[in-house]
């Protein structure tokens, strides 16, 4: 099965996503709960900027959403981007089986 061009260019962004270890470390961290930026914040050591501009690049490829809790914006992973990551990583690890 050839993928369109459209789903190549949505398994590239994805990967591009994940290729970086601060955002990587932020989806294992919101993959166990939602979390604010300032939860973020700590957990990475990341600067309130840097976190800023990461989650926005997360929410941008549609990785995760954002929702408002009183003053505070918290952050989970969006049903879509999981199930894009989650198919990518296994159509990857089923060409790998394959060899």
């Amino acid at each position: 099965m050839y993928a369109t061009s459209l789903a190549l260019s949505r398994q590239a962004e994805v990967l591009g996503v994940l290729a970086n270890q601060t955002r990587l470390h932020m989806l294992y961290l919101l993959g166990q709960r939602a979390r604010t930026v300032q939860e973020l914040v700590v957990q990475t050591g990341k600067s309130q900027s840097s976190t800023s501009q990461h989650l926005k690049i997360l929410r941008e490829t549609g990785v995760v959403e954002v929702s408002a809790m009183g003053r505070y914006r918290v952050y989970s992973l969006s049903h879509q981007g999981y199930a894009d990551m989650q198919e990518l990583l296994f159509v990857v690890l089923r060409r790998q089986g394959e060899r």
